[in-house]
């Protein structure tokens, strides 16, 4: 029944496509977030401008997320979105592309959990640029990059110093963390699997040393 899975994938992948394309997943994921609680420090960035030399002005969203199974209860989950207040391409085009984040407002998306008093950062991604480039929008993918060189530790750095300046302490899972949080089994099984989970560990694994030296200069 091998060809059996590999159909019930591919429908899985298909569904999965049309419902981020159309807005679909985004407005389901808004409504579930609804029901989250985060704490309250942190929901109060919601709405607030990160202005970055780098980086440019960004519009900041936070929204609470499904806990994951396997994780302590009283870890609280969430995402970051970021969406640039002036677009570098057509309004219309960049409100369509933000629309198929997960949550709808993302540019780039930084997943989170709050315990103890610490905010830790699991996964950050370009979500606009990467769904252009799915599309085959090269052109279009090219001006959503926010940096052209280390974006991920750019943002993180800079979402890491607006939320120490709210009282915050922040840090970087590490990248078996990372992967165990940030991959999607349903979209990666069988032999993709395994490719997709070396990818991801190479990202989080290079995105430390690339932290480090962001940070450094920064300071």
């Amino acid at each position: 029944m091998t060809w059996v899975r590999a159909a019930a994938r591919s429908a899985v992948r298909g569904f999965y496509c049309v419902g981020m394309y159309t807005g679909l997943r985004a407005l389901l994921n808004r409504a579930r977030s609804r029901k989250r609680s985060l704490g309250a420090q942190i929901r109060s960035l919601n709405g607030i401008r990160l202005s970055s030399q780098r980086l440019g002005q960004l519009l900041l969203r936070v929204h609470g997320r499904d806990r994951p199974a396997g994780t302590p209860e009283q870890a609280r989950f969430g995402m970051i979105s970021l969406q640039q207040v002036r677009p570098t391409i057509g309004r219309a085009a960049y409100r369509w592309i933000c629309w198929t984040s997960h949550l709808g407002c993302g540019h780039v998306e930084v997943a989170f959990y709050e315990e103890g008093g610490l905010v830790t950062f699991y996964a950050v991604r370009n979500m606009a640029r990467a769904n252009a480039v799915r599309l085959g929008c090269t052109k279009m993918a090219a001006r959503l990059r926010l940096a052209p060189r280390h974006e991920d530790a750019l943002v993180l750095t800079e979402v890491s110093r607006l939320l120490s300046l709210a009282g915050m302490k922040t840090r970087q899972a590490q990248p078996e963390e990372c992967l165990r949080l940030a991959l999607n089994r349903r979209l990666a099984r069988g032999g993709r699997l395994g490719d997709v989970r070396r990818r991801i560990y190479r990202k989080y694994e290079k995105l430390h040393m690339q932290m480090s030296a962001v940070h450094g200069q920064i300071l």
